[in-house]
């Protein structure tokens, strides 16, 4: 079994599974943030008026609580902890990188940092929100 520098012990087929649990927390936190500011805009009344305005209801916010407590259930321990961390500070606590580039505050990310072998979330180096490529 091929095993690569840097991680020793582990073969392909277990990099790929743990890959595959990073990328399945990734989608759930992205989940989990757009939920959140789903939830913080119709909490908000003047937005909640507008919305409804545009023809949107937010009279369901019980449902978006509920589908959030089950977001959460997805998420490993970590995970969840370095999320709600990262939510008493930003509202936007994942984002993405472009060019090298942290797109939540600018910031150019070291060379050698990247998405490939994902074996852990990524944060940014300045301001630590979770990346994503």
């Amino acid at each position: 079994m091929p095993v690569r520098l840097g991680q020793p012990g582990r073969s392909t087929d277990e990099r790929q599974e743990q890959s595959g649990d990073m990328d399945q927390q990734l989608e759930g936190i992205l989940i989990l943030q757009d939920l959140d500011l789903m939830i913080a805009e119709a909490a908000d009344r003047r937005a909640a008026s507008r919305l409804a305005q545009l023809g949107f209801h937010v009279d369901r916010l019980d449902r978006l609580r509920a589908a959030r407590t089950q977001a959460t259930d997805r998420l490993s321990p970590e995970t969840l902890r370095l999320y709600e961390r990262l939510s008493r500070r930003y509202s936007h606590r994942v984002v993405a990188v472009q060019s090298e580039t942290c797109l939540g505050c600018f910031v150019t990310q070291p060379t050698g940092f990247s998405c490939e072998g994902n074996s852990s979330l990524h944060t940014c180096q300045s301001c630590g929100r979770i990346l994503f490529w």
